[in-house]
């Protein structure tokens, strides 16, 4: 229907003004009119409504007298520190490409449970991404509060928009999001995007349905999401990695979180990151979770309980292979208190960076970190390596290797932590790196052999004393020995085995021959005591280095003992006994290739 001028001013004479809104029927309402031309009809107008754009300046509330609200043509944005209230009940309707920012503001939308404040689209399916969304800038002020609103269709993939709402400020305090739901999101629901620590004023009761990613939060705003949401229809949520510097707690979700870039932990005033169980972490290609690099005292506690477990895997999940990406790094500077517990580390070990294992210490100190009820699954390489002889976990207990290359790789002060109730499933060995053994130590058996990696010595000023029970196997390449004390440092060894389960020393070759590696020598400045019983060495005395036997007594006195124990295809001989030497005990032995005895002197 054509309307003159004069009616037109009369139609909207009644129409109030609401702090410049310009309130406009859109709707014809009930009725008969009759006009030439026109004919007659009848409908249901939507009632009153406001267009709304630009940028506003001034206080200015939107009621929901004038609702529902149109933004058509511009978008919406507060600035010059003035404050936006919505009251509860009130529509606001976006065209595509169209958002409401807050630049330098106060947004105020507190609807109510029976009265919400609705933001949408003006198509009326309101699809996933049909606009924006609403976008709070690092200037936005205290008391912005978004309490009862649904935000609906928005998330539009443009202008760089990363969710249906969209945080970038900065300082904490300034935002209350409680009893939020957001529906049919185009990209994530709720993105975090500020690159510094943020908290809300308040965080509750949010919601999340019909999004391809539920949360996606900077990594620094970790500490912000202080409740689990609800989600439904959702795939994951989004972990921009970045470094967290606070101390921060990534709660549960019930959607895993896929990280994108490596994950650092650490501040020059230390910092904490908790991990709480349940919750599943997925890494991209190429990507860790660093803890207490570049010198930033950290601290990690992952524990997670039987029933909930942590998991940190590969972003393909089930179908995800060995090496897939980097693992957990834990640096020197890590501090007490560091847990990761009924855990499972998985399809990591990539070799890159100097990794080594699905966890990676590298680190010299002693019981800083705990390592119980984990899982190491489809690890490229070991399921836990360490660097830096020296450090001690404190404990590593009832952990669990499957399908790895190796369960651990580690120095000689880590072995002693390698306590019985490992288990190793499609696991064929574990790695010990060459080095000294400055402290007294005592080895369990494994259900795996020790492969030994460069040559291995047991002396220091403490009158270090290692002791290797029943069940020990140690394996080494050609060229290496086991040396006992050495270098005017004191040091002892006792092989203590039983009749069914020897030490066991021998070549780490699949078809080893007589003198496939040195063999033990005990140097003068060996400790009394020390013995082999019951114990196996095997294809040694590799004519090197002075070496002449499987087991050469160098100027030892009658500080070793020799008893139950058998040697098997040595080279030269099985026993060298220098020209200052005796065997103690002597009795029981297998000695095949026999005994050398060099003296008197």
């Amino acid at each position: 229907m054509r309307i003159s001028h004069l009616a037109f001013i009369a139609a909207t004479a009644a129409v109030p003004v609401l702090d410049g809104c310009l309130c406009i029927p859109i709707g014809e309402g009930e009725g008969e009119g009759e006009g030439e031309g026109e004919g007659e009809g009848e409908g249901e107008g939507e009632g009153d409504n406001c267009e709304l754009s630009g940028a506003i300046d001034t206080d200015r509330t939107l009621t929901a007298a004038c609702s529902p609200y149109l933004v058509d043509n511009a978008d919406v944005s507060i600035i010059n520190g003035a404050t936006v209230t919505i009251e509860p009940g009130v529509e606001l309707r976006f065209d595509s490409n169209h958002w409401f920012e807050v630049n330098d503001g106060t947004l105020v939308a507190d609807g109510t449970a029976d009265d919400p404040i609705v933001f949408t689209s003006s198509d009326a399916a309101a699809a996933a991404g049909s606009w924006l969304g609403i976008v709070l800038r690092s200037d936005t002020t205290s008391g912005t509060s978004l309490k009862h609103v649904t935000i609906r269709g928005a998330g539009q993939d443009a202008y760089g928009q990363d969710g249906s709402l969209e945080i970038e400020v900065q300082q904490a305090g300034r935002v209350t999001l409680e009893d939020l739901t957001i529906e049919r999101a185009g990209t994530a629901g709720l993105a975090l995007t500020m690159t510094t620590p943020f908290t809300f004023a308040s965080f509750a009761r949010v919601s999340i349905t019909d999004a391809p990613v539920g949360l996606r939060v900077d990594a620094t705003a970790l500490g912000a999401i202080t409740e689990p949401v609800t989600y439904n229809g959702v795939d994951a949520n989004e972990l921009i990695g970045d470094t967290v510097e606070t101390d921060s707690t990534l709660v549960f979700q019930a959607m895993p979180w896929r990280v994108t870039n490596s994950l650092n932990v650490g501040s020059t005033a230390g910092c904490t990151l908790t991990i709480e169980p349940g919750t599943v972490l997925r890494f991209d290609t190429g990507e860790w979770l660093e803890v207490a690099g570049g010198g930033n005292p950290a601290t990690l506690v992952a524990v997670g309980t039987a029933s909930a477990p942590i998991v940190f895997e590969s972003v393909q999940a089930a179908g995800g292979q060995a090496g897939d990406w980097l693992g957990v790094v834990l640096r020197d500077d890590v501090r007490t208190g560091t847990e990761i517990a009924f855990a499972t580390i998985q399809h990591a070990g990539q070799d890159a960076f100097g990794v080594h294992g699905c966890l990676h210490v590298v680190s010299t100190s002693v019981g800083r970190v705990s390592v119980h009820h984990t899982t190491f699954n489809e690890c490229a390489q070991a399921g836990v390596a360490v660097d830096g002889n020296g450090f001690e976990f404190g404990p590593f207990t009832d952990n669990a290797f499957s399908a790895c290359p190796a369960g651990v790789d580690v120095p000689p002060t880590v072995v002693a932590q390698i306590v019985a109730g490992q288990s190793y499933t499609g696991v064929n060995e574990n790695i010990l790196k060459g080095d000294v053994l400055d402290r007294a130590a005592t080895w369990v058996g494994q259900p795996v052999p020790w492969r030994v990696v460069g040559s291995f010595e047991v002396n220091g000023s403490a009158n270090p004393v290692l002791t290797l029970q029943s069940g020990v196997t140690l394996r080494f390449s050609t060229g290496e020995w086991f040396e006992i004390g050495g270098g005017g440092e004191p040091g002892g060894l006792i092989a203590q085995g039983t009749s069914g389960s020897p030490v066991i020393f021998e070549s780490v070759e699949a078809t080893p021959a007589a003198g496939s590696w040195l063999g033990i020598v005990f140097r003068p400045e060996t400790l009394t005591g020390s013995l082999l019983n019951y114990s196996t060495v095997r294809h040694a005395g590799e004519d090197a280095f002075g070496v002449r036997a499987g087991v050469t007594l160098n100027d030892t006195g009658s500080a070793v003992s020799i008893t139950n124990t058998t040697f098997e295809s040595n080279a030269n001989a099985d026993i060298f006994v220098g020209c200052i030497s005796t065997i103690g005990g002597n009795t029981g032995n297998t000695t095949p290739t026999g005994v050398i005895v060099d003296g008197p002197c």
